[in-house]
């Protein structure tokens, strides 16, 4: 998932904008940004989910691993330069998404995000390799986006806010 080049692209996106220009040591990436969002999502999670007994250990697995993956891919739609480029992003209609409905407003990284998980080939590659799909990750990232299961309820209780607030 990590060599997938939609996570690769973050490599050459900087983390501080025009920063790098008048500072060349402020060369964060998206990509190292995205990385260490990932670990710390786990530990975050572990340190949530620390008390709690899960009544099948396949789900906590499972629901971990979303935090995780919704956490590296949470800024792949991040253009060039990174915020300082949203200005110029098109409106959110033009993205065509099943996943988000259209709004009268212009397109953000988070749009742009939902879109590659939406719509490109990283949601074969999650759906191989995990027990849940890119519609799962992407409604971590985004409240808009609904799910078809019940993969984030356990034990009656709807988990999803508490693990789209690690992933935020």
């Amino acid at each position: 998932m990590i060599d997938h080049a939609f996570v690769q692209r973050l490599r050459n996106i900087h983390q501080t904008g025009f920063s790098s220009r008048p500072f060349p040591g402020a060369t964060h990436t998206r990509y190292a940004h995205s990385l260490g969002t990932m670990h710390l999502a786990g530990l975050a999670f572990d340190a949530a989910y620390r008390e709690w007994t899960f009544q099948d250990a396949g789900q906590r697995a499972a629901m971990r691993a979303a935090v995780r993956v919704a956490a590296l891919c949470h800024d792949l739609g991040h253009a060039p330069f990174s915020h300082c480029m949203e200005f110029a992003m098109p409106p959110l209609a033009d993205l065509g998404s099943k996943w988000v409905r259209a709004e009268a407003r212009r397109a953000s990284h988070e749009d742009y995000t939902i879109n590659i998980l939406e719509q490109s080939s990283l949601n074969e590659v999650i759906a191989q390799h995990f027990p849940f799909t890119a519609q799962h990750v992407a409604a971590l990232i985004s409240r808009e986006v609904r799910v078809p299961d019940d993969l984030f309820r356990e034990q009656g209780l709807d988990h999803r806010r508490l693990l789209s607030q690690i992933v935020s």
